[in-house]
């Protein structure tokens, strides 16, 4: 008799004999269809940019004779085809992204399961000075002091591809306005024996998009981890005035 562990059309025969040698026949039609399988893509994942993301997925199927495929989509625009069911992946731009296994077995019958990994900027510590801001000051730069946590290395820091609030990174002739990482712009600048990547920002293009008050300074850029450019991101509060000094009045 054909396995019922897969599907089939056919028919059986049930032959019943006595003990006297007496036999009777009878017959069926049977028709078994497929089932498709049930796919478990497993736990949404928060980690961050450049981290190995381990999936962990899982599938039945009542037809155990069946062969399957296994496909996922990793909401990134790549397709991964080569049948793992647990594959390794790493994402380096933080966003949230949805995850979609499909499972097909080889009469056609498909699962689907999803699940979502929210990727988040690797958080850096960051340092502004000046620790306030006059909008009316005529001072050229602002400098920041970027510094990783442990595992992560300031020198891996792409100076182009950093930004203040959106404005670029200031990069010039000088030695350390440079996209690479020198002996000018890798410091420890609070003696912490915890190494920084300096970064300067033009002072007056900051100053136009802040307003007076509490602000927010977001630092963002990407640093080579992992095999890939991997986003980092941190911020520094600082107090935002827009004084006037008074010319002192003549004697009369």
């Amino acid at each position: 008799m054909t396995s019922l562990g897969d599907d089939w059309q056919g028919q059986i025969t049930l032959r019943t004999t006595d003990d006297e040698g007496l036999t009777a026949i009878d017959t069926a039609e049977i028709i078994i269809n497929n089932i498709a399988p049930s796919a478990e893509a497993g736990a949404n994942q928060e980690v961050f940019a450049g981290d190995v993301v381990q999936f962990n997925a899982s599938f039945t199927d009542p037809g155990w004779l069946d062969t399957h495929t296994i496909k996922w989509d990793m909401g990134d625009e790549t397709i991964l085809t080569d049948y793992q069911l647990n594959p390794s992946y790493v994402y380096y731009n933080q966003g949230t992204y949805l995850v979609t296994l499909t499972v097909t077995d080889d009469d056609g019958g498909v699962g689907i399961d999803t699940l979502e990994i929210t990727v988040k900027p690797i958080p850096a510590a960051v340092n502004c000075d000046p620790d306030a801001l006059n909008l009316k000051s005529k001072g050229k730069w602002i400098t920041c002091y970027i510094e990783l946590p442990s595992g992560y290395d300031v020198r891996q820091i792409d100076g182009s591809k950093i930004s203040l609030n959106g404005i670029p990174a200031y990069l010039g002739k000088e030695g350390w306005a440079k996209a690479e990482a020198n002996e000018s712009n890798i410091i420890d600048s609070d003696k912490d024996q915890i190494l920084e990547r300096m970064v300067k920002f033009d002072r007056q293009s900051i100053q136009e998009i802040l307003q007076a008050g509490e602000a927010n300074l977001i630092i963002a850029g990407k640093l080579f981890y992992n095999q890939g450019w991997a986003d980092f991101e941190g911020i520094d509060k600082i107090k935002i005035t827009k004084l006037i000094k008074l010319k002192p009045k003549l004697a009369t």
